[in-house]
């Protein structure tokens, strides 16, 4: 990882073959040695905006999260490409405006993450994802929640209305995932829960209502939220059932009614192996009542046909319910 040299440290000579040899992060500030990855770079970035930030400050929001290896949705990817967000203390004053650098003025500065990704001191992921929250609410989308207010399509989260809502649950869902989860939930909520007057908190206070632990892609997430939107029961998340022997976990399902609804990637058509187990293990379920729906990504854009097939199949399990 390349080095962080300050032109105001170093003698006149010195300082111009920094210029002339480096590269430039800020004004004053270089990068010595080149990275290899787009992670290390980004790191570089965010060590050479605390080299010149005052004291105690923190990497936050977005780009926290994208130094954290949160897979993140591509807005979000785009935001973290661009200026390091920083958070200072109000006290110490901006005392300098730089494009490189977005910095966040705070009464009082977030807790620090437990962890250091690339050795660098970021704010509590919980805090930061609040923060792509409240950038959220810079666009129309957000207040779609209220559907009384907004009409939109239902299940349909391409529309801009929609979209910044969904990537914030998808961030959400990635902090606590099934696999390597960066957060508990319970800390996660606890956190969002004991914040006061910060900006975009009632916000985030709502949305955190959405957001699930133990989840595995931000595709089942976006599945998630337009069986949701079109106003089916909120599923379980990775639900443990055991078929033929063998311990499963279904993607969403509906455990009363043994409806189970599962997102195919296009590794599930092209990959013979992954197909194959994909059609054992329906006839597994199947033995044991279960009824599964597939959905693709094709379907998500627009879900019409899926909600159709869907609504289809929780009538006849109802139906068979009822007559059992």
């Amino acid at each position: 990882m390349a080095a962080i040299e300050r032109t105001a440290k170093l003698a006149n000579a010195e300082a111009r073959r920094l210029r002339s040899s480096a590269r430039r992060l800020s004004r004053g500030v270089y990068a010595v040695g080149s990275d290899r990855t787009n992670l290390e770079r980004l790191a570089t970035r965010a060590r050479g905006a605390l080299t010149i930030a005052p004291p105690g400050s923190l990497v936050c929001g977005v780009t926290a999260l994208a130094l954290a290896q949160v897979r993140l949705p591509k807005q979000a990817a785009a935001l973290a490409a661009g200026p390091v967000c920083i958070a200072i203390p109000r006290e110490s004053g901006l005392g300098w405006r730089r494009p490189e650098i977005s910095a966040v003025r705070l009464q009082v500065l977030p807790p620090a993450a437990p962890a250091r990704p690339q050795g660098i001191a970021v704010a509590h992921l919980a805090h930061c994802w609040m923060q792509v929250v409240a950038e959220s609410m810079r666009h129309p989308g957000w207040d779609f929640v209220h559907k009384d207010k907004v009409p939109t399509s239902p299940g349909v989260f391409t529309e801009p209305r929609k979209a910044a809502f969904l990537e914030s649950i998808q961030i959400g869902d990635r902090l606590m995932a099934r696999h390597d989860p960066l957060i508990a939930h319970e800390e996660f909520a606890a956190y969002i829960g004991s914040l006061t007057n910060a900006r975009g908190v009632r916000l985030a206070r709502s949305m955190s209502g959405f957001v699930r632990a133990r989840t595995d892609s931000t595709m089942e997430t976006w599945l998630r939220l337009v069986v949701w939107d079109a106003g089916f029961p909120d599923p379980m998340v990775n639900y443990p059932v055991t078929a033929a022997g063998q311990s499963r976990f279904l993607d969403l399902a509906w455990p009363e009614l043994r409806i189970d609804l599962e997102f195919h990637g296009r590794q599930h058509f092209y990959e013979w192996e992954q197909a194959y187990g994909d059609v054992q293990r329906r006839g597994q379920l199947q033995m044991e009542g279960w009824v599964t729906v597939e959905a693709t990504e094709e379907q998500l854009i627009s879900p019409g046909k899926l909600l159709h097939r869907l609504g289809a199949v929780f009538a006849s399990q109802r139906s068979a319910r009822w007559r059992g």
